[in-house]
């Protein structure tokens, strides 16, 4: 996935926010049958303004965006404490036996190594993990919950 900015993801984010308003206008009306006429104009728009700001499809920008809403997260957040094995922040991972153990931990990469990264739990880590998220002084200017 090629590089993309700070100012192009986020002019990115106004576009889909915009979208999304003039959706909701679109769709405030009764109950369509099918997608009205009007909804393609909106979603060629929003296309071409992502274009501009250089991603090659909407699938492209969400990636980048959310690339860049953990990068952040990282930075407001500091991980603390050890791993007691418990599997709850590794859920979807193949490795992971019925018991909840990594089957690979003594080997385990640097992926999981890192992880649980804050941004996947800023709701709140499950109660049986022994990481806990502190806030730093981190001041971001960028909301990293937009999706």
């Amino acid at each position: 996935m090629p590089q993309h900015s700070k100012e192009n993801i986020l002019a990115g984010r106004k576009a889909v926010d915009v979208y999304r308003a003039d959706h909701a206008k679109l769709y405030s009306k009764p109950w369509h049958r099918s997608i009205p006429q009007e909804h393609t104009p909106l979603l060629d728009k929003l296309q071409g303004e992502l274009k501009e700001e250089g991603f090659k499809s909407l699938a492209e920008f969400f990636d980048a965006s959310e690339e860049l809403n953990k990068m952040e997260a990282s930075k407001m957040y500091r991980r603390e404490g050890e791993c007691n094995r418990c599997g709850k922040c590794c859920r979807t991972c193949k490795y992971l036996l019925e018991t909840g153990e990594c089957a690979i931990y003594d080997d385990r990469p640097q992926v999981c190594i890192d992880s649980p990264f804050a941004m996947d739990y800023l709701g709140g880590l499950p109660k049986e993990c022994t990481y806990r998220f502190v806030r730093t002084d981190y001041k971001s200017d960028l909301d990293v919950e937009w999706r």
